[in-house]
């Protein structure tokens, strides 16, 4: 049941050093771009299952049975016609399904041996009326959160790469799921590249991340909206041009250029002589009643606040001058 008042939420710094020791040996921050596979070479068609169990504790699945397979830019098509570089930075080569076009995509799913709190990569050549939905589950494959990313969304179109970014205030993603369908109609191949498994220290910086104060504090948000459905949280763009700045960022949800909420961080490190009285501040506003869900996470500390505003209940304005307590 989600609450029915603005409330906060913390992961404090011994939760994570608790959650970095029960995952000491995977190399979690490590991106992996599909250049390079583990024990083996990276060819057009490999199967890739567990290669990648041992270094980051993942396992990659096609929902109803086999494996996804690697593509590499350039003929023959396994996911592209003929497989088009979306964007020259990728590299040659990504994950997509079973290698064959076709209506019907079978759908990727990310297996956990140890669970993660946030996970980031990105989708290729989302256009064509394609929408994307990526969803993480917890131990019991109940859905905790969901992406939904749309053609016509910003950073999508015919050879871009589109950002995703999951964050969730613990450690309970054990795997996430990654479904694609054109209801336009033609056929559909997944393009799937650029996996952080378990995040890292740093912000993840998507169309629905925001990264505040030197890329320190990293700001989500989903909305959903009154029959219970979640439509998301985007950063909203003015001309082409984003609303983030380095203190500040505006979230849309059921439309663009409808701003729900607006977030604003204040480095107050400098403001006291006092160190006990040093933090980081943290404000929310919002011009709706919709349900909304805040999270902003330190980067550095792994702690984090989430604010949670119920569905029909005006949003309440948040201002705490103690939200991030200590300064490096």
């Amino acid at each position: 049941m989600r609450k029915n008042v603005i409330t906060r939420k913390r992961l404090g710094v011994a939760t994570v050093a608790l959650w970095i020791s029960l995952t000491a040996g995977v190399v979690g921050a490590q991106v992996i771009d599909f250049e390079t596979i583990p024990g083996g070479t990276p060819v057009d068609g490999l199967p890739i299952s567990t290669q990648f169990l041992a270094s980051h504790g993942i396992e990659f699945q096609l929902e109803g049975g086999g494996v996804p397979v690697l593509a590499e830019v350039g003929s023959p098509t396994t996911a592209f016609r003929p497989n088009d570089n979306p964007d020259e930075d990728q590299g040659s080569f990504f994950l997509t399904d079973d290698g064959s076009l076709s209506n019907d995509a079978a759908d990727l799913l990310v297996l956990y041996d140890t669970p993660t709190a946030n996970a980031s990569g990105v989708i290729l050549d989302i256009d064509g009326t394609e929408i994307f939905t990526i969803e993480a589950r917890n131990a019991a494959n109940e859905v905790v959160a969901t992406q939904v990313i749309e053609d016509g969304d910003p950073l999508t179109g015919d050879r871009n790469s589109t950002p995703w970014s999951i964050t969730r205030p613990a450690a309970d993603i054990f795997s996430i799921r990654f479904s694609g369908e054109r209801p336009g109609g033609g056929v559909f191949g997944l393009g799937f590249d650029d996996f952080s498994a378990r995040g890292d220290s740093t912000c993840a910086r998507a169309v629905s991340v925001a990264c505040l104060l030197d890329d320190r504090f990293e700001v989500s948000v989903r909305t959903w909206d009154f029959s219970g459905t979640e439509v998301g949280g985007v950063i909203q763009t003015y001309g082409g041009v984003t609303s983030e700045t380095d203190q500040s960022v505006s979230f849309y949800g059921f439309q663009e250029g409808n701003v729900e909420v607006f977030v604003k961080m204040v480095d107050a490190c400098a403001f006291s002589s006092d160190p006990a009285q040093n933090s980081f501040w943290l404000f929310a506003a919002g011009a709706t009643n919709a349900e909304v869900e805040i999270t902003v996470r330190d980067t550095e500390t792994g702690e984090m606040v989430v604010i949670d505003n119920p569905s029909g209940r005006l949003f309440e304005t948040f201002a705490d001058t103690r939200a991030f307590l200590g300064c490096p």
